[in-house]
């Protein structure tokens, strides 16, 4: 809260603020609500796209999960946390090929 108090335009204060209403007080819109500021805050940061698609597979969104570790991936193609990500949202989907391609 206090880096956002210095610069509320601060994506990765965004992400980590969504991250702690989803896993910590399970506020989902207001965790879903952060992770739209992050990502409008800056679009080209990975983290909030791959932290985002985990958001929306535990909301049962899986095609939503899927475009989001997508662009996660597009972001930083050498992340393996990020790979993985990507391959959890196809298996959620029950699009199992892509998974154990991915």
């Amino acid at each position: 809260m206090k880096a956002l108090e210095i610069d509320s335009s601060l994506a990765e204060a965004h992400t980590t603020l969504a991250d702690t209403y989803q896993y910590y007080d399970w506020d989902f819109p207001k965790a879903e609500q952060e992770y739209h500021k992050a990502i409008a805050a800056n679009p080209n940061y990975p983290t909030a796209h791959q932290w985002y698609s985990e958001f929306l597979m535990e909301m049962g969104r899986n095609e939503e999960a899927i475009s989001e570790a997508r662009r996660a991936l597009e972001l930083d193609p050498l992340s393996l946390i990020i790979g993985s990500q990507m391959g959890d949202a196809l298996y959620r989907a029950g699009r199992t090929d892509e998974a154990i391609e991915q």
